[in-house]
């Protein structure tokens, strides 16, 4: 037992302790605010240091240019908190190092980004739609504009998102769920896109255009006196009465044009139950007979 023990402690010291790993860090993201339109911009690359080392001692971190310098250990960056960025996005290699043993080290790499500003190469243009129905409804695709917004662009650098008012395309809140089908709440109405880089946390652009069909269509309004809703508001079940026998068919939207569910049926009662929809308002259009009414639904 006792040349075991003299044994282990002959052991040389770096084969005892764990080696190094250098940890993945997240990307670092700078606005394009010093010259706007260059995507270059300065970074303290120290940011997400702690990422790197994940609780380890005894070690040291340096940032390099390419993986080459980071292996070889040279080409350190001398101010890694004030790195102006050469490309967007830019890949830095970090090397993490045993202070105690200096074969002991790991070599790891980092994403810096300044997204590129949004600037659009044509307005978008209305859209009309001409059913020849006069009911007012129609299913818009709200992409159509994007080729003209993008021009020469690369769509892979861009993503767009719609909604229905200027106040949710600020915020990025409620946007539209099927912009390539989508239909309008009112006639004509305002859409407003949402142009912003693919990381949307610094510049966007906000754009509007129009969308309308032939006919009226006015939500607040009822359309047709023989159709019955109740009770409005609903908590649980909408009842569905109408005048003639035939067949229907029932859809539920919501406010942003998301269809959450269709039914069809033949007579002139239908029951739709909404127990389980938040509160707020939806929109229910009943097809039938060559044609089509949208009603207002409040769930409470």
């Amino acid at each position: 037992m006792k040349k075991l023990i003299y044994l282990f402690l002959l052991l040389p010291i770096g084969v005892l302790q764990a080696q190094v790993i250098a940890n993945p860090p997240d990307p670092i993201i700078e606005c394009d605010v010093n010259n706007p339109g260059d995507q270059k911009e300065i970074f303290n690359l120290r940011l997400r240091e702690s990422q790197v080392i994940n609780g380890q001692t005894n070690v040291v971190v340096t940032y390099h240019l390419t993986s080459g310098e980071a292996l070889s250990n040279i080409g350190a960056f001398q101010d890694p908190e004030n790195y102006e960025n050469i490309v967007s996005p830019q890949t830095i290699f970090i090397r993490l190092q045993n202070t105690n043993n200096g074969s002991d080290w790991d070599v790891t790499t980092m994403e810096i980004i300044v997204p590129i500003i949004p600037v659009a190469d044509q307005l978008p243009e209305d859209i009309f739609i001409d059913e020849g129905d006069g009911d007012g409804m129609a299913q818009f695709d709200l992409t159509e504009n994007e080729s003209l917004i993008l021009g020469s662009q690369d769509p892979f650098e861009f993503q767009f998102a719609y909604f229905t008012s200027m106040e949710d395309a600020n915020a990025n809140d409620n946007a539209i769920t099927n912009p390539e089908d989508y239909p309008n709440a009112s006639n004509p109405q305002l859409i407003y896109v949402r142009f912003a880089p693919t990381i949307d946390i610094c510049d966007v652009a906000i754009l509007d255009f129009s969308i309308e069909t032939d006919g009226s269509l006015a939500i607040d309004q009822v359309f047709d006196a023989s159709i019955d809703l109740y009770p409005n508001p609903v908590i649980n079940t909408l009842n569905v009465n109408l005048e003639e026998v035939g067949q229907y068919e029932i859809s539920l939207y919501t406010v942003n044009g998301q269809r959450l569910q269709s039914i069809e049926f033949v007579g002139n009662q239908q029951a739709v139950d909404v127990s389980q929809l938040p509160t707020g308002v939806y929109f229910l259009q009943i097809s039938g007979d060559k044609k089509e009414t949208v009603k207002k639904v409040i769930k409470q």
